[in-house]
């Protein structure tokens, strides 16, 4: 019996064949050593009871017997601490099973293929976290699944840190390192805001109204939704080698996806930071019925620049990953353009809904009313 290790159980094997064929083992070589060696059925240690058993009858003990069942004692202990790990190893190898799947369907696979292991990386990061809290899909849940999605594509197309993206001027990594940076930086961030807000931390659970399986086929389509916006970014790069812009209009269109992604995603960015300092600052809780702002920086632009910002994120990576699919294929093209309707059309019933809300709770408050009065743009600057 030959164990998966560098050593084995080979001697014990020969040495219970040769008792049982009535040899007798004379002299240095029935000093029998064991050496440790991963033990991984218990049927080997049956084998070893056995032969202990058989050379305890035959050659009567002794010093050598002695140091046999120490060393045996000793196998034993290490086999049952083997034992006691292969939890961690099956994990282990679960994982990287799973990841190997996923990186051969996202990179060597059918498109389509491709786009459903998308959407698996997807629910699996939005799908724990809705049964959680039921908000966390659209919240917490959000940037988790981009941030899985992404790092899934990093690791699957071997793509190069951001640094390296810029000095090899590859937008498709560029794109993915955005949509990474995204995911990390609103997660990040709304963990903060509702650990720091215990009235958010109560309307959190409020919400929770629907039982946790009841939650999941909700979850799983909102993950197809999310897979979607990240769409182009995955076919940007699964077709990057397969088609050249080099020196076309349509490299110059991808460049401009890049730039606006990269505004849209510091933009957002910071104000969200500034609304969250300035609260913080003034004391003023979730929900509370005192304007104070921001009133300035780009909130001097538009009242909800947090919003604008996340759209101009999605319009830069829609725009530079459809520049690739929209002539190798166009589901995924229209992937992309159903991501890239649904969360602008999200955006725009967000900020409706806050303007109201607030009219709702400051409206009559000078500081307020002076701001609205000065920044008329509710979403888009400029405009009314």
């Amino acid at each position: 019996k030959v164990c998966r290790s560098r050593q084995c159980l080979a001697i014990y094997v020969l040495t219970l064949s040769m008792l049982q064929r009535g040899y007798c083992l004379q002299g240095p070589s029935s000093k029998i050593k064991l050496q440790s060696c991963d033990i991984e059925c218990k049927r080997d240690l049956r084998l070893l009871d056995n032969a202990e058993s058989l050379l305890q009858g035959l050659r009567g003990g002794g010093e050598e017997e002695s140091e046999y069942l120490a060393e045996k004692n000793e196998l034993k202990n290490e086999a049952i601490s083997n034992e006691l790990s292969s939890p961690i190893k099956f994990l282990s190898v679960l994982i990287s099973g799973i990841l190997g799947v996923i990186k051969s369907n996202l990179s060597t696979g059918s498109s389509v293929v491709g786009f459903a292991s998308l959407v698996a990386v997807s629910a699996s990061a939005l799908i724990p976290l809705a049964i959680i809290h039921q908000s966390y899909s659209f919240t917490v849940g959000y940037g988790a699944s981009v941030a899985a999605m992404s790092l899934a594509l990093l690791y699957a197309f071997s793509v190069p840190s951001l640094l390296s993206a810029i000095k090899l001027k590859s937008s498709p990594a560029l794109l993915a390192n955005f949509c990474l940076l995204y995911g990390i930086r609103l997660t990040s961030f709304l963990l903060l805001r509702n650990w720091n807000s215990p009235v958010r931390r109560e309307q959190i659970k409020s919400k929770d109204t629907s039982s946790k399986l009841k939650r999941i086929p909700s979850a799983l389509s909102i993950s197809i939704f999310y897979a979607f916006m990240v769409s182009p970014v995955y076919f940007a790069l699964f077709y990057e080698n397969k088609i050249s812009l080099s020196g076309s209009v349509l490299e110059k269109v991808q460049w401009v996806g890049v730039g606006l992604a990269f505004l849209g995603l510091s933009l957002e960015a910071i104000s969200d930071l500034h609304k969250y300092i300035v609260k913080r600052n003034n004391n003023a809780e979730y929900g509370g019925s005192v304007f104070v702002g921001p009133t300035g920086g780009a909130y001097a632009l538009c009242r909800h620049p947090n919003y604008l910002g996340e759209m101009l994120f999605w319009s830069g990576v829609y725009l530079g990953g459809s520049v690739v699919s929209i002539q190798k294929s166009i589901g995924g093209w229209a992937c992309g353009t159903i991501g890239l309707y649904g969360i602008t059309l999200i955006m725009r019933m967000a900020s409706k809904r806050l303007d109201e809300k607030q009219n709702n709770i400051y409206g009559g408050q000078p500081k307020y009313e002076e701001w609205k009065a000065r920044v008329k743009a509710s979403l888009i600057p400029f405009s009314e």
